[in-house]
């Protein structure tokens, strides 16, 4: 029996319901890193399969070789996918965000419009 392959949605899902109601601010973290592995994890698996990129290419990263093969397709995938990864690493590692990234209610609402995007992105590139 094949083993099932996780769906990268579920991580979707999970953001989702983090910010029910009136969320903390570590939920709207956690959320905002959930939603761009969702995306993350969709790109890395329709350009590279399940193993992620070659070794080759990762010499600067798993991200930023996904983002780069996704510039191939479409720059403004890639650099949406970006400012994802961005929120992402504010959320997940700084304690105290650069000023711009202060407003964790505005960076989830960020979060969902470059999700809705890249979704669509996605959709009209048949990467979904």
């Amino acid at each position: 029996m094949a083993p099932v392959r996780f769906d990268p949605n579920e991580f979707k899902n999970v953001a989702l319901a983090l910010t029910q109601g009136s969320p903390s601010e570590a939920q709207m973290r956690t959320a905002i890193s959930r939603a761009y592995y969702s995306l993350f994890l969709a790109a890395s698996h329709h350009f590279f399969g399940n193993t992620g990129p070659p070794r080759k290419l990762r010499k600067h990263g798993v991200h930023t070789a996904t983002i780069d093969r996704l510039r191939q397709v479409s720059t403004t995938l890639a650099g949406q996918l970006d400012e994802l990864r961005e929120l992402r690493v504010q959320a997940d590692y700084k304690l105290l965000p650069d000023p711009i990234y202060e407003d964790w209610s505005a960076n989830w609402q960020t979060a969902q419009l470059l999700d809705g995007q890249i979704r669509a992105g996605y959709q009209k590139q048949n990467m979904a």
